[in-house]
């Protein structure tokens, strides 16, 4: 048996995929049903909902294909069941349709998506207090997931702008987006594996730093997105802690 992941992760995890394709499946049906608008009349909107329907397409295949089985050990007590969970499957899948959600399309249910997340982020503190040794090496392991739920907040939503180098940002941003969330997704696959313990590498927080810097530069003069600036910097508080508390 799987004895790193609990069942209820699972459950979170599916809610997660659930509400999360819901939402996009409304957003990029309302958008297709408004008169006097076409979701392809620019690149930008080529880009933004071809990426939205290609993960959400790849989701639902990876969902009844390779982790078919995580299915399966939601509504058994089989060991077997739990023991055929193709970690790294749905930790990808995790992975894909939050690149679907991390792009601020017409009729986006921002309210629903945090719901989303939240969940998930249920499930990775489930988790983590199954994988805990008892110890003084969880301090470290709690900074290193509270770390990864800031690094979460700090991947940046696509949007559109009306800023003069408007071609050029965007394409910065998006490429923000999905290198961040690839890196998440690793993350994520570390705590479902139970090999948290020390999420605190520096090449991806220097990567990710540079990235959001960029972002924020780029916009400062139409937005300055707090959000993003707070969130990055928290994830860097809690980083520099608990390499201090490592020491």
């Amino acid at each position: 048996m799987n004895k790193k992941i609990p069942r209820v992760t699972y459950w979170c995890v599916f809610l997660y995929f659930v509400i999360l394709f819901t939402e996009r499946t409304i957003s990029v049906v309302l958008s297709l049903l408004e008169q006097g608008y076409s979701i392809f009349d620019s690149w930008f909107g080529i880009y933004t909902y071809g990426l939205v329907m290609v993960a959400m397409c790849i989701s639902v295949i990876m969902l009844l294909t390779i982790n078919w089985s995580m299915l399966k050990a939601m509504f058994t007590k089989d060991e077997k069941a739990y023991d055929n969970v193709n970690v790294k499957g749905f930790s990808i899948m995790i992975g894909v349709i939050l690149a679907a959600g991390m792009i601020h399309t017409k009729h986006t249910l921002v309210w629903l998506q945090f719901i989303a997340y939240g969940i998930l982020i249920i499930g990775l503190i489930v988790t983590t207090v199954k994988n805990l040794k008892h110890d003084k090496s969880d301090t470290l392991r709690w900074i290193s997931i509270f770390f990864l739920i800031a690094y979460s907040m700090a991947i940046p939503v696509v949007y559109e702008t009306q800023l003069p180098n408007a071609m050029a940002f965007q394409i910065v941003e998006a490429a923000t987006s999905l290198i961040m969330t690839g890196i998440f997704t690793f993350f994520v696959y570390k705590v479902f594996s139970g090999k948290a313990g020390n999420l605190l590498y520096i090449e991806p927080l220097h990567i990710s730093m540079f990235l959001v810097i960029a972002v924020l530069w780029m916009r400062w003069e139409e937005q300055i997105n707090y959000f993003l600036l707070v969130s990055m910097g928290i994830a860097v508080i809690l980083w520099v802690i608990g390499k201090y508390m490592k020491r």
